[in-house]
């Protein structure tokens, strides 16, 4: 009988750990550690997913940072965190609510605290088991929903800060896949921190895993802001039935649909040309939608007409697709 010279080693090979969680640090492990056994013993998911958000910057003066200016931030970072989320699970563009699973699921509750020279906004993610009664285990399913998606957004916020120094490929690939919806919401978030004059740095702890972070900086807003607005990732493409009333050589085209209403959109010079021949007549326009947050909050649509054909038949449900 031969001892093998690495017992360990030869006991733990051909394990598969390739899903199993990493960690940063042994409070990692405490944490996934605790909520186990905290979960099997009976008492629940008393461990819950928790952001810290340190508010810094120069509207931030003397620890304390004014209400308007926080909760404007918090409502959108929760907005954002809310459509990564529904991105993740199929709904990708910026047409509808999300849906209700998803928004519970993500909704998140706030205590602040102060450190000199910055305001600490501890989020705390809801319970799993009050969202989807019935579950007989915290880990499957949609339980880890909030923590994919804010692991999401913080991949983006670091890959955004690194894109400013070394290209932005990988912001500009990320956001695309998410879709227009998170984009949109990127958009003002980053609009807020310039803005407000306030930055963040998160640092978002799961309740069974690892801890992940990221910052966003007035540089990190500015060179998002600018890569959705040039590259246009907030816009959606959809589909437009109706009647065309209005044509023209230099303005807007307009087209009314069969609730009545009558959507104006921009065109470019070489799609006017056959504009005539389809004047009062049904077609199909084919147009990028970008919905735009004016200072009320107040949000407005635009749209730019991409290609014109006759409809071949009547459309089935809603003129909008």
């Amino acid at each position: 009988m031969t001892t093998p010279d690495n017992p360990l080693e030869d006991y733990f090979r051909g394990v598969d750990i390739s899903s199993a969680p990493q960690h940063t640090d042994g409070n990692d492990l405490s944490r996934q550690s605790l909520t186990t056994f905290a979960y099997h013993a009976g008492f629940g998911s008393s461990l819950r997913s928790r952001a810290s958000v340190r508010m810094h910057g120069g509207a931030v003066r003397k620890n304390s940072v004014a209400v308007k200016r926080a909760t404007k931030i918090l409502s959108i970072l929760q907005d954002a965190i809310t459509a990564v989320a529904a991105s993740l699970r199929g709904s990708k563009g910026s047409r509808g609510k999300f849906p209700e699973v998803v928004r519970q699921l993500t909704e998140l509750t706030f205590t602040p605290h102060t450190v000199p020279g910055s305001v600490i906004f501890e989020l705390v993610a809801q319970d799993p088991a009050d969202v989807l009664p019935g579950q007989t285990d915290p880990l499957i399913q949609m339980a880890d929903l909030v923590d994919l998606s804010a692991q999401s957004f913080l991949e983006l916020a670091n890959a955004a800060a690194a894109g400013i120094q070394s290209g932005e490929g990988d912001v500009l690939a990320q956001l695309r896949e998410l879709g227009p919806r998170v984009a949109r919401n990127i958009l003002k978030l980053s609009a807020a921190i310039i803005d407000e004059d306030i930055e963040l740095d998160i640092s978002w702890n799961e309740s069974v895993g690892p801890t992940h972070s990221g910052k966003i900086s007035r540089a990190t807003a500015e060179g998002l802001r600018n890569l959705i607005k040039e590259n246009k990732i907030d816009a959606d493409i959809i589909d437009l039935h109706g009647t065309l009333i209005t044509v023209s050589d230099v303005r807007n085209i307009d087209l009314r649909m069969s609730t009545g209403d009558v959507v104006s959109m921009s065109i470019e010079p070489d799609l006017r040309e056959p504009l005539d021949s389809l004047f009062r007549t049904r077609v199909v326009i084919r147009a990028e939608e970008t919905i735009h947050t004016i200072g009320s909050g107040e949000e407005r649509r635009t749209y730019r007409a991409l290609s014109i054909t006759p409809e071949r038949e009547e459309p089935e449900g809603d003129e909008q697709s």
